[in-house]
């Protein structure tokens, strides 16, 4: 009955939740919009401009994949550079 229990234990409740020692790990995962040329302000924002890409050292900074739709056919309302993550600050 010991080792049922114990691997009942192994095998969690279920639940997906994020642990602590993933929280680093689990935001740099989080894909994000960034630019794949420079975007000119009061550009109108295609699909060629923009691609979606893991974080690394901007974590936090851009706008999140399920919003890829939403930013096609926007404004850029100020320069953004090649290779920089989209933020909301940057669209109208």
């Amino acid at each position: 009955i010991s080792k049922i229990n114990k691997t009942g234990l192994c095998l969690g409740d279920g639940s997906l939740n994020i642990q602590e020692v993933e929280s680093g790990t689990a935001s740099r995962s989080r894909r994000g919009i960034f630019t794949t040329q420079t975007i000119p302000a009061n550009t109108i924002i295609t699909e060629e401009m923009i691609e979606v890409l893991r974080p690394g050292e901007h974590v936090n900074q851009n706008i999140n994949a399920e919003h890829y739709n939403e930013i096609i056919g926007s404004r850029a309302s100020t320069r953004i550079k090649e290779n920089m993550p989209v933020e909301w600050g940057m669209i109208e």
